[in-house]
């Protein structure tokens, strides 16, 4: 009642605290930056309620030109009211993404507004608005009076621009700011995209850590102003306060390694070298130390060791410059201009300077043109490296013998046949794979051989010559060929025309594999695929046997009773129906109803067996068990007709054995191979025994299922497994699924494997699978 009782004389008062603040008249056609005329109220142990901050006494004005605190431990409350000239849409933006809490309270005329609880530390979908910074979209009336609480808790800095304007305004000023950003970014990725190939070109050191740079840039500038954050992980915003710190001090190690391989600073035996060395040290650790460490304590110290290294690079610049190093003037003004951008950004996110476009830009923009002019500088890479290959083709004569030798010791098989098809050279791995010693033994004692000796499929060849001749080169050509031996084995050809100056063809060099274990690879999987069709032909076939009979008896019930109900129908008119034949005709109806009755009854029985060959149907789900438990609750379950049998069974199980699987399934095996052996293994026997052997090694559960009843036979032990296989076709139901479900359940759903032994009696079964499933163990590492 005392609770009731505040939050009634709370809304009465309201209107007379939200006007006691100053209001700001606000014209639809400015767009307004307040700061003097927001007020803020500290929150040291960050649980005031906003009925304790709207009676609170102790609010303070702003007295600078800027709402940034710095890095404070404190929440910070922000009140501002405004009163609108005109009925229109307005905005209150906040081009500040990276606060991780953001509390908006908003009243109209002392009413309450929906409450939005948002940040970056909260799902991107707590946002008022889809947009990278906080936009908190008003529909005013002329004269009414908006009164705005912001509650900020941030362990980053807590810099709070609050720009207030209209829908308009705002529409025009995002789509200019859109295209800024786009513009620069995209620049970017295509400078990184055309420097990496470059590196991968000509493989120059340089270009890989100019593209590492401008990548970790990317992430950094991404995770900063929330373009990261709104379209790669949107639902995990704990990511926000660990990427930023994570990539700031990559970019920071990745600056100082490409700055040391641009500046050959690591050729130089010089006390500075040692400097940057120790530098590169320090900011190595920062990415692993912002895993441990607060967002409130490595940023700032990130953003002190920014300017150490950025202005320690620019002096090293500018001294390199000064002795005529062409290289280092391009990189000294490129860190110039860069250094000029990062003081700005980061003096305001020390709070000594306001928000405005240049500040918020002025890190991406003057890394923008420090990596433009730094491309100049890289340019020169490029004359170096052409330089470089020119040279490098005056000593290809010296390289040619060492090409030869290549060519002989390949392990690949290298060959050169004319245009005949005789061969002109080979290398060793030719020679063994068509079983010769030597080339001399190959060539015939020198006189060239023709490669059709080695061929067993001549159209295939032509073929082949025919494509060569045409197009130039053939690539993975498979060709059946005969060795010396005899044996024929299966090579992949990929074989290229050699022209000169004329463009005429002089020769044909090519490559060799033997890929005859792929070839019978391949023939496996050939025969599996042949396998499976088998086995849904029988299926299928299976399927409409045992449909065939009952829907047929079922068929032939139905006609007999249309054939009585006529009967009956036409005897009625002919005035001919009497008591007995009525009588008789009923009964003959019954019995034709009963018998179609239950056929239908045995095909529905029978569809029900039917789905269980998929495991997928049964539903089974993943829980913990204690594997003894649910063998012995199945076994249970026949403990009447064992004791009716005189059959004995056996467990032998560790009662500490654990399984994290489909215990359900588990549990369909056991039944199914018990009632299997209490329906097919014994027979007028005495001492009937089934014994389960249970084990757990390295986590691989291992099952032996044995019966000491008349074993399978030949045929039985290759179509145990089979669908529909039965010695009991028609006899009690069975139709020979039983054996068929245990395969998919431990193949299938418990990752398993299962095969039949041979003992001296019986028959005994052996399945192993894991404890814990590997696609489940990946599940947990993920979740």
């Amino acid at each position: 009642m005392t609770r009731f009782i505040a939050s009634l004389l709370l809304m009465l008062i309201a209107p007379i605290l939200i006007y006691a603040s100053p209001i700001i008249k606000i014209d639809d056609s400015k767009h307004y930056s307040l700061n003097q005329q927001v007020e803020y109220l500290l929150d040291a142990n960050k649980d005031m309620t906003i009925e304790e901050v709207q009676q609170a006494k102790s609010w303070q004005k702003i007295n600078r030109s800027t709402i940034n605190f710095g890095f404070i431990p404190e929440a910070v409350w922000l009140k501002f009211s405004v009163q609108v000239v005109h009925d229109n849409d307005y905005i209150l933006h906040i081009p500040y993404p990276i606060l991780d809490y953001l509390d908006n309270y908003s009243f109209i005329d002392g009413k309450a507004l929906p409450v939005y609880k948002t940040g970056d530390a909260r799902v991107y979908s707590s946002r008022a608005t889809d947009h990278i910074d906080f936009v908190f979209p008003y529909s005013l009336k002329q004269n009414q009076i908006l009164t705005v609480y912001l509650r900020v808790d941030s362990q980053g800095t807590v810099d709070v621009p609050i720009r207030f304007l209209s829908n308009e305004i705002f529409l025009s000023e995002n789509k200019d700011s859109l295209l800024f950003r786009g513009f620069v970014m995209g620049v970017l990725w295509l400078m990184l995209f055309y420097n990496l190939f470059i590196y991968i070109s000509i493989r120059d050191a340089v270009y890989g850590f100019y593209v590492l740079n401008i990548f970790a840039f990317l992430v950094t500038s991404n995770a900063y102003d929330g373009g990261a954050f709104q379209l790669l992980w949107p639902n995990l915003p704990e990511l926000n306060a660990y990427v930023f710190p994570i990539f700031n001090g990559l970019n920071q190690v990745t600056s100082i390694v490409f700055m040391l391989a641009l500046l050959q600073v690591m050729k130089r035996d010089t006390w500075y070298k040692k400097y940057f060395l120790i530098l590169l040290a320090v900011v190595s650790t920062f990415p692993i130390l912002a895993l441990v460490l607060p967002y409130s304590t490595i940023v700032p110290v990130e953003v002190t060791f920014s300017l150490i290294v950025y202005l320690s690079s620019w002096m090293l610049g500018l001294h390199l410059s000064l002795k005529g190093n062409k290289t280092a003037m391009y990189f000294t003004v490129a860190m110039s201009l860069f250094m000029t951008g990062l003081i700005g950004s980061n003096l305001k996110g020390l709070g000594l300077l306001p928000t405005n476009f240049f500040t918020q830009h002025a890190y991406q923009l003057g890394f923008f043109i420090d990596m433009v002019v730094l491309s100049l500088a890289l340019a020169q890479k490029i004359e170096i490296a052409r330089i470089e290959r020119m040279q490098a083709q005056k000593e290809s004569i010296q390289n040619l013998k060492r090409y030869q030798d290549l060519y002989s010791e390949s392990l690949s098989g290298n060959f050169q046949v004319s245009l005949a098809g005789d061969l002109i050279s080979v290398n060793n791995a030719v020679l063994n794979i068509l079983g010769y010693l030597h080339q001399q033994e190959l060539l015939a004692d020198g006189h060239p051989h023709n490669v059709h000796r080695f061929v067993v499929d001549e159209q295939s060849t032509k073929r082949f010559l025919t494509v060569l001749k045409k197009v130039g080169h053939v690539v993975d050509y498979e060709q059946l060929l005969r060795r010396k031996d005899g044996k024929l084995i299966w090579v992949s050809l990929s074989v290229r025309s050699i022209k000169n100056n004329d463009g005429n063809t002089e020769y044909y060099e090519g490559s060799m594999l033997d890929i005859s274990e792929r070839k019978e690879n391949e023939t496996l999987r050939e025969q599996t695929i042949k396998e499976k069709m088998a086995t849904l032909e029988q299926l299928v076939v299976g399927i409409s046997h045992e449909l065939n009979s009952p829907l047929g008896t079922s068929i032939t019930g139905v006609s007999h009773l249309k054939q009585l109900v006529n009967e009956m129908q036409q005897n009625k008119l002919t005035a001919s129906l009497d008591d007995e034949l009525f009588q008789l005709l009923i009964d003959q109806e019954l019995q034709a109803l009963e018998l179609t009755d239950n056929n239908l009854t045995r095909v529905n029985e029978l569809i029900k067996q039917f789905k269980h060959i998929s495991v997928n149907q049964l539903g089974y789900e993943v829980e913990e068990g204690n594997l003894l438990a649910i063998v012995s609750a199945e076994i249970a379950l026949f403990d009447s007709r064992m004791r009716r049998m005189g059959v004995d069974i056996k467990v032998n199980c560790d009662p500490n054995i654990n399984v994290y699987s489909y215990g359900e399934a588990i549990g369909e095996i056991i039944v199914q191979l018990i009632s299997n052996s209490l329906d097919h293994a014994f027979d007028s026997q005495v001492n009937k025994s089934i014994e389960l052997n249970v084990s757990n090694k390295d986590n691989l559960i291992e099952i032996i299922y044995r019966d000491n009843g008349k074993g399978l036979t030949e045929k039985g032990q290759q179509e145990l497994f089979n669908p529909f296989y039965t010695t009991m076709r028609g006899n009690q139901g069975k139709v020979g699924l039983g054996m068929y479900l245990t395969f998919n359940l431990l193949t299938q759903l418990l990752e398993g494997h299962i095969r039949i032994e041979q003992p001296k009696q019986g028959v005994s079964i052996v399945m192993t699978f894991p404890a814990q499933l590997p696609s489940l163990k990946t599940e947990l590492k993920s979740a």
